[in-house]
Formats: structure tokens, sequence, C-alpha cells
């Protein structure tokens, strides 16, 4: 069994020897006299063997002195430095969850993703208050200081995202979220895409004291070939496509109603460029792997001819109409209300407008033309 208390300091004991004055001048202090009455020598024979015991007896009747005694016996204990420890579960109350939802979290694995395999992770750290960061290109505090009831109703309704993620910054947002006890638990496949690397950002928490856990739910081996990047301009159009796999890869690339393959050595990043079709066309890899989300992206560029613009203000802006007008790709037509058309138009740009000069339903007819299309 443990002691209840330890001794820093063990020298100290020795100012227990002050003790020693205080009990002999409790010995030596003035006793009354005895007188030896005949009539009690009998009983007063048989008291020498029981000296010890009255004297016992009367220290602890004496109950000045023994204040004395524990006063000054505790007086004397603070040199020798006492102290006692217990164990506190700092981490038990407060946590904070960085969770990661980037578009990497889709991964299968197994029969399920490594989003799922998050959730149930950041469902076995709770405590009983808690807060959870959203890892993602900007870090998002999403639930603070709720129950584990109510994180888990908001765990159920979360999606991993199609976005890349800075999970350094999210690590750091949590460190300034957690305040002075607690801990930070990050689930993640740390496939980390920019940004401030983790083991730093951990690193600067552990600085403060702050326990930092880390979750990976990733596994290697993965088969995955991704759109990684588009540079998209008026006339060209640049895909990145890059093979994650240690073997070399053979994948169709379909561009609309265009087809054509790529052949990407390992670990490697392919390009392709073609002339920009208008409208929004769909790009596409034509390939089975364990990460759908980047196998399909999707490039938006203007129509043939102009766009036609409809302006519609009761104050027109010198400086917004000559914008308009400054470029060629724009067919710009000024209106002032009440007078709306109906036609269609690309793009709406309502100015300056008198609220007094707007028909019923003109607002409902422009959006339904948007609506439209």
């Amino acid at each position: 069994m443990a002691a209840p208390f330890q001794i820093e300091n063990p020298a100290g004991l020795w100012a227990l020897l002050g003790l020693v004055p205080l009990i002999i001048l409790y010995l030596i202090r003035p006793r009354p006299t005895v007188m030896a009455v005949p009539s009690l020598m009998f009983f007063l024979k048989s008291s020498g063997s029981r000296r010890l015991n009255s004297f016992l007896r009367q220290i602890t009747h004496d109950w000045l002195f023994l204040i004395q005694l524990i006063a000054l016996s505790a007086l004397l204990l603070t040199f020798a430095h006492p102290y006692s420890t217990y164990e506190h579960d700092v981490t038990a109350s407060n946590t904070v969850i960085v969770l990661d939802v980037s578009a990497s979290m889709h991964t299968k694995e197994g029969r399920t993703t490594r989003f799922d395999l998050a959730i149930q992770q950041a469902k076995r750290v709770l405590g009983s208050k808690n807060s959870i960061i959203l890892a993602k290109q900007t870090p998002y505090l999403a639930l603070k200081d709720a129950t584990a009831e109510e994180t888990i109703r908001f765990l159920n309704s979360l999606r991993a995202r199609d976005t890349p993620t800075h999970l350094g910054e999210a690590i750091i947002l949590a460190g300034e979220t957690l305040g002075s006890e607690g801990r930070v638990v990050v689930i993640s496949d740390f496939v980390n895409t920019g940004g401030q690397n983790p083991d730093v950002a951990k690193a600067v928490l552990e600085s403060k004291n702050i326990v930092v856990d880390f979750v990976n739910v990733g596994s290697d081996g993965k088969e995955n070939t991704g759109i990684v990047k588009i540079d998209a301009a008026n006339e060209e159009t640049t895909i990145y496509v890059k093979n994650y796999n240690k073997k070399r890869k053979s994948v169709q690339l379909s561009i609309g109603a265009s087809r054509t393959t790529l052949e990407i050595p390992p670990e490697s990043t392919e390009t392709y460029s073609f002339k920009t079709p208008p409208g929004t066309t769909k790009i596409k890899l034509e390939t089975k792997d364990d990460l759908a989300e980047d196998n399909i992206a999707y490039l938006a560029a203007p129509k043939e001819g102009r766009t036609r613009v409809l302006l519609i203000t009761n104050n027109e802006s010198v400086f917004l109409k000559t914008a308009l007008l400054a470029s060629s790709d724009f067919a710009v037509t000024i209106t002032e209300p009440p007078v709306v058309p109906k036609d269609y138009y690309d793009v709406y740009i309502i100015n300056n407008i008198d609220p007094a000069q707007i028909l019923p339903g003109t607002f409902e007819q422009i959006f339904d033309n948007v609506e439209k299309g």
C-alpha cells in the first residue's frame, strides 16, 4: 500500500528533535507532594507496576500538552517538505477532434471507406465536453463544447468533401480551441496536400503541454490514378493526371466525346493539352481504383459567340457600363425599370434600382429565367 505522503527533504526530519525539549519540560515540571497515609499503604504497594500506564494516561489526558505537541510537530515537519501526489486524467474532460474530411477520405478500405472508419474512431474518443474541427483546405470549427450525445448526432450527419486538406493548420486551430486542459485527437489518412507539416504542428502543441494523439485510418498499397490539376485558358486547357501506384499505368482519358490513352510511369504525373471547348465539358478517367472521386472533373468555358448581359438600373454607373462595354466578349443590353425585357440572358446585373419602379413579378421572372439556364 502506498504511503499517504512522501518526503522531499529527508534531512528535514532532524527538526523533529525539537520535540525533545517540550517533552523534557513536561516531565520535569513540579508535581504534587505525595504523603503516605497508613490506612492507604495497602493499596499503594501495588501501584508501582502501574506507574508507566499511569504516566501514559496522564499524557493522554493533558489536552494542552497534546495540542502543543501536535502543533510543534506540524511546524517541524515543514522542514522535510512533505507532499502528496494524485492522478488526474486531464484528457477525459475536454476533447478536441480534428477530423479529416478531404477528398482522400473517400478511399476504400475493404468494404468501407476511410471516412467511415474515421467516424467510428471519433465516437470512441469522446470526452465529457467535445469540439470538432473539420480539416479541409480551410479548417473550420464545426462544433464546440458539446456533450457526447450531441457530438455523435453531429458525426452521423457528416460527409467527406471533394477538397484538399491543410492538416497542420487544423491542428494549430485545435490547440487554440482546447484551452487549459484536455487533448487533441487527429483522425486522418495523413495525406496532407498543403500548408504546415502535421508533425511540426503536433510538436508546437506538445511544447505547450497539450496531449496530441494521431489516429491513422489509411493503409498502404491502395490503387489510385487521378486528375490532380487543370490549367484552363481561353484557347487551350492542360490536364494533369497522376499515377500514385508503384507500377506503370495505362489509362483512357475522356474529354467530352473524344478519347485518348495516357501511359503514366510509376508515381509520376502526365499532362495532356487540348483546345478549350465551349460550354461545360466532362473530363473522366476510364479506370476503376480505390478513389473514384478524382477520376471525374468538369471544365466550364464561355459558349461560342458573345455572352448576353442585361444591366438593370435606374441610375446608370459610368464605371460599370464602361467595364462591360470594354470587353468584346459581352453583348450588353441596358434597361431602366419598370421596363425589364423577358428575354433570356446569360448574365443579369441589377444595380442602383429604384424599388418603387419595380413591377410585381419582375424578380420572379428573372429568377425563373436563371433557373432555366
